[in-house]
């Protein structure tokens, strides 16, 4: 699936309803709810096709995540490159880039990349997941985090 940045990825919209998004996939799927400082992500985590959907409180889509591609960005699949290519890539491509202990993110993209070993073990493996993201996905994050 392709990333249009906060557009879509393949066929699915983050102007679609839920409804739509579990319609689309036509697959098992789990609820649930992660929390952190009163901050809340619904989600569906669809089985097989190792997806999450985060929703907000109004079941509007927040992020999509996904732990098996193929997910690509500029003809790249996210999930195969080997991790330190995509450091590369996105550093030239968003000055702002956040690098992190197990991961990267691009708020200009709306793109993060989840690599554990990687980024600290092997440059050379490839990811563990991919989260596209809608704008201002992280606003209230940052902020709890900068009133630390």
């Amino acid at each position: 699936m392709n990333i249009e940045p906060f557009l879509k990825v393949g066929d699915l919209y983050f102007a679609d309803s839920r409804t739509q998004i579990r319609s689309k996939l036509n697959e098992s799927y789990t609820e649930g709810l992660n929390e952190f400082q009163g901050i809340k992500d619904y989600y569906d985590h669809f089985l097989t096709s190792e997806v999450l959907v985060y929703y907000d409180e109004k079941d509007h889509i927040s992020a999509f995540e996904f732990y098996k591609g193929p997910i690509s960005f500029n003809g790249i699949d996210l999930l195969v490159e080997p991790y330190g290519n995509l450091v590369k890539l996105f550093a030239g491509l968003d000055t702002d880039l956040k690098i992190e202990e197990t991961g990267f993110s691009s708020r200009k993209y709306g793109i993060g990349v989840e690599a554990v070993y990687a980024a600290t073990e092997d440059q050379m493996a490839s990811s563990d997941s991919v989260i596209v993201f809608k704008k201002g996905y992280y606003d209230k994050l940052d902020k709890i985090l900068s009133s630390i």
